[in-house]
């Protein structure tokens, strides 16, 4: 055994066999630590449990959750495992060691982007820690020990449900429950939404490469111009892109419950950009109509003295795809550039980034029964 200590700095070299010892003592303690603590908290819900009780998943009413406009009658069952909600967590039967590594390689990727700059010696120790993490979890799940959560019957309720091909389970537009649909309604009302030709397009390939490709293009030429700097061209910069997906959520709280169309944009070859330009056009974002949320909105309506008036709500059919997009882009430069502050990026070029976030956007629909590519068609 030996040890090596530097006075200039403070640190000591422990030998392999002090090494080994001091992580066994820390182990050690860090376990005993985890299980005092867990301890304590199951004593303080236990006695919240006594105090207050535990609602039961048998006192909600399921009919005021689950809204089925399917032909498929639900038993009891199915009912009260549905009734749990879309959030709850079932756990895998087995892991996929590929999506685990690759989910804390992703978050990796993140962190050194987004987080603070690390020394080379904090990355490394970043990326020792999440793959301990990482293998802690692949190695030490054990199915049997999570599948108790639901009773036999009611594993085997969701597993006929799965089966079903003829309808879909999803959640409303608006609020929390289960939705259960005909699979030929949803995909005809769909349908219905992107025909009009005045709105959407089909297209014969996918643009996705090339239009990765021109955004890299543009953006290497505004960071040669030195327009923008290496942390906003790394933040922007796209990589491995894939084509946005519509889908469509029920209005349950509307005659004939129509479908809100939503376009998931994630890892789209402009979903970087749109997300910095949001911090760009912040300071246009709101005035003095506009409210923060639902709940500022009510903090106001509590305090305001009105004189006879009432409040009307007027709804917009297909507010976005009627937005006048060129018109809009003009009216965000105008009150950007007349600030007192405004954007460091030329006009010219701060309205190309617009254009490419919003006019050049794609996505797939029912990508297995092959409807193709569809390209936004805006004014």
């Amino acid at each position: 055994m030996y040890k090596r200590a530097n006075m200039a700095t403070g640190h000591i070299t422990l030998s392999p066999l002090d090494l080994n010892h001091a992580c066994s003592t820390i182990e050690a303690k860090s376990s005993k630590l985890k299980d005092r603590l867990s301890k304590k908290l199951d004593k303080k819900f236990n006695v919240l449990k006594r105090k207050k009780g535990i609602p039961q998943l048998s006192n909600l009413d399921n009919d005021s959750i689950i809204f089925n406009y399917s032909h498929r009658v639900l038993t009891e069952t199915e009912k009260s495992v549905l009734a749990r909600g879309l959030r709850f967590c079932l756990p895998p039967k087995n892991v996929d060691k590929y999506e685990v590594k690759s989910s804390f390689e992703l978050l990796f990727r993140d962190l050194k982007r987004h987080g603070p700059t690390l020394t080379v010696e904090n990355e490394d120790r970043l990326k020792c820690q999440l793959k301990n993490i990482s293998y802690n979890y692949i190695y030490s799940y054990d199915f049997s020990k999570q599948k108790h959560i639901l009773s036999k019957e009611e594993w085997e309720a969701l597993k006929d449900l799965r089966k079903d091909d003829s309808i879909i389970i999803t959640k409303p537009d608006k609020g929390n429950g289960v939705v259960i649909v005909n699979k030929h309604d949803y995909l005809t009302k769909m349908k219905q939404l992107i025909s009009d030709e005045t709105k959407f397009k089909k297209l014969s390939e996918n643009p996705t490469k090339s239009r990765e490709q021109s955004l890299i293009c543009y953006l290497r030429q505004l960071k040669r111009d030195h327009l923008i700097d290496d942390c906003t061209f790394q933040k922007v910069l796209p990589n491995g892109s894939t084509h946005g997906v519509l889908y469509g959520l029920p209005k349950v709280h509307k005659t004939g419950c129509p479908f809100r169309p939503i376009v998931s944009s994630t890892n789209t070859y402009n979903y970087n950009l749109a997300s910095y330009l949001v911090s760009v056009l912040q300071p246009i974002s709101t005035n003095c109509f506009s409210v923060k949320d639902s709940f500022s909105f009510a903090e106001w309506a509590k305090q305001y003295t009105h004189n006879g008036e009432f409040m009307c709500s007027f709804d917009v059919s297909s507010l976005f795809t009627n937005v006048p997009l060129d018109e809009t882009i003009e009216i965000c430069l105008d009150k950007l550039y007349a600030l007192a502050n405004p954007p460091r990026l030329p006009r010219l070029v701060l309205k190309n980034l617009l254009l490419f976030a919003t006019k050049k956007s794609h996505f797939v629909f029912d990508e297995l029964n092959s409807l193709g590519v569809i390209d936004y068609r805006l004014m």
